[in-house]
């Protein structure tokens, strides 16, 4: 259990930074920020799966 409050803790923090971090005046920035939200939604949700939770589509 202790682990599990782990990822949600590093997914709620995460998910914050990237709301606020993904959007840039840069173009080529704003795709790269893009495509590692995508890759890190990939693997939070492999996490969840190894520990039995399913991930949720939308917060």
């Amino acid at each position: 259990m202790r682990r599990l409050r782990g990822y949600l803790r590093i997914m709620k923090s995460l998910q914050t930074f990237l709301l606020h971090r993904i959007i840039s005046a840069d173009r080529d920035l704003t795709r790269a920020r893009l495509a590692q939200a995508a890759a890190l939604r990939v693997v939070m949700a492999d996490a969840l799966a190894l520990l039995g939770v399913s991930a949720l589509e939308r917060m």
